[in-house]
């Protein structure tokens, strides 16, 4: 069960710094930060590390926070278990925000068992850090803590640890391999973004697995709806593991090793998942829904499309010159953008249909007639041109009338 450590400050608390460690490109270590407490009349410093306090807001017990450094942070940094002062011993719970931020002197850091929290951005862009180890005290990691440590190629996390945190390792080139905590139940979008991460041990780990090179959630309601967090960077092919029905956003954007994917029944695909990629064959793309071509932007595979394009369920983008287009049966969705700019003038949709999506009638002058044969009026997530003759099933008219989306809309909606 996660416990989280709420507090408020109190008056004996730090005054936090207010600038980041300055760290020249020649120089191997940080500059202590601008008006340090510990040099200026507030608590004394243990060693090299500056401390404030803060209370628990449901026992009013006292603990001590990490808050920055005093002089030159040695390459190894000891976060301790207790910190003394005026005779009495208090735990240390916290390393606070950014208080190692930039620090490229640092090349290993230890944290000691009783610390619980490591606060957004604590040790972010320590180029030179190279090792991390931490007791399972450890709860909670924030945003950023170690992203753009590019040196990091080790690194332990607590065991108690039950979410990874937006960009929590972004940028970490050199990481290769990961240990997920046993307690782990959530990943935040770009936990890993810019990793190097090859490969992940997963045992004893009940929400997350390794397979096929993919990163896969099952933290989900239903077992057959598994997400892909995240994929190797370094495969050429994969193939979605069974069972998996969302592919994250950008998770091979700009990716010029891969060649070659299997979605194997995704449904849904994140923005720009392939985008910029080296991407030259797909497969198994017949269920997605909501497909748009900007998943697969500037790639070989989207390039070599010809005709209009059809992503699975979604008809995605209009490449013909003819003024009247038929979609056909089976196709959900009217892709963002699908007809914007284009010369049509009559377009059919099917009785399928079931959403449209945002802009895909923008920009089309000479569009006059948009015939519907779905009896339910699907969704719709902005303007049709005014000028446009909505025609509908006459068994459905007074439905599309009343509906809240279509009703409202200026255009004449008349029986097919």
């Amino acid at each position: 069960m996660k416990t989280n450590i709420t507090k408020r400050k109190i008056i004996l608390a730090l005054t936090a710094a207010t600038a980041a460690c300055c760290c020249a490109a020649t120089v191997a270590a940080c500059s202590p930060k601008p008006e340090n407490p510990g040099t200026s009349g507030g608590l004394p410093p243990q060693g090299e590390i500056l401390y404030g306090f803060e209370r628990d807001e449901l026992t009013s017990a006292q603990y001590a926070v990490v808050t920055g450094f005093a002089g030159e942070p040695s390459e190894v940094i000891k976060i301790p278990s207790v910190y003394s002062f005026e005779g009495a011993e208090y735990p240390v719970l916290a390393v606070g925000a950014e208080a190692f931020k930039d620090c490229v002197s640092v090349k290993e850091v230890k944290i000691s068992a009783g610390v619980k929290r490591i606060a957004d951005g604590a040790f972010s862009g320590c180029a030179s850090l190279v090792s991390v180890t931490m007791g399972d005290s450890v709860e909670s990691l924030g945003r950023s803590v170690f992203a753009n440590c590019t040196s990091l190629n080790s690194l332990a996390l607590s065991n108690s640890v039950e979410e990874l945190k937006t960009s929590v390792l972004a940028g970490c080139s050199a990481l290769k391999s990961l240990v997920l905590p046993d307690a782990l139940q959530a990943i935040e979008e770009n936990a890993f973004a810019g990793c190097g991460i090859t490969s992940f041990d997963t045992e004893g780990c009940e929400f997350f697995a390794w397979e096929n090179e993919i990163l896969v959630n099952g933290n989900v309601t239903d077992a057959n709806s598994r997400i892909a967090v995240y994929a190797n960077p370094e495969a050429a092919e994969i193939t979605v593991p069974q069972g998996v029905k969302i592919f994250d956003a950008k998770l091979f954007k700009g990716n010029k090793n891969i060649k070659k994917a299997d979605l194997n029944g995704l449904e849904y695909v994140g923005v720009e998942a392939f985008a910029d990629s080296a991407l030259e064959e797909l497969s198994g793309y017949d269920n997605l829904e909501d497909a748009s071509v900007t998943c697969f932007s500037n790639t070989p595979w989207l390039e070599n499309q010809t005709g209009d394009i059809i992503i699975g369920k979604t008809f995605a983008l209009c490449r013909g010159s003819e003024t009247s287009v038929t979609l056909p049966e089976g196709i959900a969705t009217v892709g963002e953008r699908a007809f914007a700019g284009t010369d049509v003038e009559n377009v059919v949709l099917p009785q399928s249909l079931s959403n449209i999506l945002p802009q895909a009638f923008a920009d089309c002058k000479n569009l006059k007639s948009l015939t519907i044969r779905a009896n339910v009026p699907p969704i719709l997530s902005d303007g049709i041109p005014a000028t446009v003759k909505i025609y509908v099933p006459s068994g459905s008219l007074q439905y599309y009338k009343s509906n809240i989306m279509w009703g409202n809309l200026p255009n004449e909606i008349l029986p097919s």
